[in-house]
């Protein structure tokens, strides 16, 4: 019996101009579950 298994691994690299921290804490704790939840329903 043959299986196919795809595995599709992506790394998401963002930044602000001048690496200034402008991501309050509260946000920067919810933004895997939002990007999780954007690859899904794609």
């Amino acid at each position: 019996m043959r299986h196919t298994y795809v595995s599709v691994d992506c790394h998401l690299i963002f930044t602000t101009k001048d690496r200034q921290p402008v991501l309050s804490p509260d946000l920067l704790e919810r933004l895997p579950g939002y990007f999780g939840g954007v690859a899904v329903k794609q």
